[in-house]
C-alpha cells in the first residue's frame, strides 16, 4: 500500500460506505457497523497510488453522491425481482401475507420468497466476485477524490425503469399465465356448474396454478438472475465510467 495516501482512502471509503447504504448486499438490515468495516476494509485494500486529494466538503459529497448512485443501478436489479414476485403473489391471492425481507421492513409472501432466491443465487454464484471486480474498476476508472457524474440523469432513469419493469414482467409471466388459465377455468367451470362455491374452491385453485408456474419456471430462473446481474454490472459500469 506504499504511495496510498490516506485522504485517497477516506474518499473511497464514503464511496463505498455510500454504495453499501442502498446495495441490496449483503442487506438493507446489516448493521451499521459491519458495513463500515466492509467499506473500511475494501477502501484500504482497492485504492490505488496516486496524488494526493485535498479533503474538500463538495468532494466528499460527490463522492458519497456516486457511491449512492453506484449501489441503486445495482439495487434496481434484486427489487425487480421483488416486484415480480408481488406482483404474481397478488394475483394468487397472497397479498394479504406478510413476511421478513432484507431488503424492506415487510413485504408479501413471494416477494420475500423471490428476494431471499435472488440473494441467495448472487451469494453462492460469482456474484460476489463480479462485485469486487466492479468495485476494483470502479476506483481504478475515477479515483478516489476525483469523482464525477458523467450521465444524464433522466436518461438513467428512463432506461432503468425500463430494465426494472421487464425483468419484473419476466419473472412473474409463468406464474401470472398459470393464474389466468386458471381464472378462467373457474369462469367456465360456474358457468357449467351453477352449484359450485367459487369462494371455497377458488382460493385453492389460483394458489395451486401459481405454485405450478412458478415450479414450470425454476429451470429458467436461475440463469435469469444471473444474467441480469451480470449485465447490470456492465450497465452501471458504462453509465458511471462513461
Amino acid at each position: 500500500m506504499d504511495g496510498v495516501s490516506l485522504e485517497a482512502m477516506f474518499y473511497a471509503f464514503l464511496r463505498l460506505s455510500a454504495f453499501f447504504v442502498v446495495m441490496p448486499f449483503p442487506g438493507m438490515t446489516t448493521p451499521g457497523p459491519v458495513k463500515l468495516v466492509l467499506s473500511g476494509t475494501l477502501a484500504w485494500s482497492l485504492t490505488a497510488p496516486g496524488p494526493i486529494p485535498a479533503l474538500t466538503l463538495p468532494a466528499m459529497m460527490l463522492e458519497i453522491l456516486v457511491g449512492l448512485v453506484a449501489g441503486f443501478l445495482i439495487r434496481v436489479v434484486i427489487q425487480a425481482f421483488t416486484f415480480g414476485g408481488e406482483a404474481a403473489g397478488t394475483q394468487m391471492g397472497l397479498a394479504s401475507i406478510g413476511f421478513f425481507n432484507p431488503l424492506e421492513s415487510q413485504i408479501t409472501l413471494l416477494g420475500s420468497a423471490f428476494t431471499f432466491l435472488v440473494l441467495g443465487l448472487f451469494a453462492l454464484g460469482d456474484g460476489p466476485a463480479r462485485l469486487l471486480a466492479f468495485l476494483h474498476r470502479f476506483l481504478e476508472l475515477m479515483p478516489a477524490g476525483q469523482a464525477e457524474l458523467r450521465f444524464d440523469p433522466r436518461l438513467v432513469a428512463s432506461e432503468e425503469g425500463r430494465r426494472f419493469f421487464v425483468l419484473g414482467l419476466m419473472t412473474a409471466a409463468p406464474m401470472i399465465a398459470s393464474v389466468f388459465c386458471a381464472q378462467v377455468v373457474l369462469a367456465v367451470l360456474a358457468r357449467a356448474v351453477p352449484t359450485l362455491n367459487l369462494l371455497i374452491e377458488g382460493p385453492g385453485l389460483t394458489i395451486s396454478a401459481g405454485i405450478v408456474g412458478f415450479f414450470a419456471s425454476l429451470h429458467s430462473f436461475g440463469g435469469l438472475v444471473t444474467r441480469a446481474l451480470a449485465e447490470q454490472l456492465q450497465v452501471a459500469g458504462r453509465i458511471l465510467f462513461g
